[in-house]
């Protein structure tokens, strides 16, 4: 089951369009300095960014929310990047990774191929919690320590419950 939310209640930052190549761009949602191309599944990471900003309460700050997090900056044999990480600061001042989160665009569909590519993000960040979405449909994953597994939730929690879960302090 996955969890519903109005996506339309989400607004896209400005999009400019390039004189010679007419390619549609957004400026960085958080410090504004670079472009990214409006492709289907950077449209999906705008509206996300807008989500944990207005619902999860997350700080729209650079250090708190990363985009395109490499792998191989935790693990220099691993590749791949995360879409988006959320990061904490723990009891030593240190930011660690809180929520790992994978958008795809619309017309893929979340399925195990997608949760798996996710999970393997999460197992090299740490983060214990997840977030996969296609701006449809979205499904958030928590790291069950009990019975070592991932469970489903039906309700996003917000930044602060997550970073508490975690023994973590939200970053201000």
């Amino acid at each position: 089951m996955s969890i519903k939310i109005n996506w339309k209640n989400y607004m896209l930052p400005k999009i400019y369009t390039t004189i010679k190549t007419e390619r549609k761009l957004f400026t960085h949602p958080i410090h504004g300095r670079t472009l990214l191309e409006a492709k289907p599944e950077e449209i999906v990471r705008q509206k996300v960014i807008q989500f944990l900003f207005q619902e999860m309460k997350v700080p729209l700050i650079e250090d708190v929310i990363r985009l395109e997090d490499s792998m191989y900056f935790f693990n220099n044999e691993q590749k791949g990047r995360a879409d988006i990480v959320v990061y904490a600061e723990d009891n030593e001042g240190y930011y660690v990774p809180v929520l790992v989160i994978e958008c795809k665009a619309n017309h893929i569909p979340i399925t195990n191929a997608v949760f798996e590519q996710a999970r393997k993000y999460d197992e090299i960040l740490g983060a214990n919690n997840i977030l996969i979405t296609n701006g449809l449909s979205l499904e958030f994953y928590t790291w069950d320590r009990d019975n070592e597994e991932y469970i489903k939730l039906n309700k996003v929690p917000t930044y602060e419950d997550l970073t508490r879960r975690e023994g973590l302090r939200p970053i201000s």
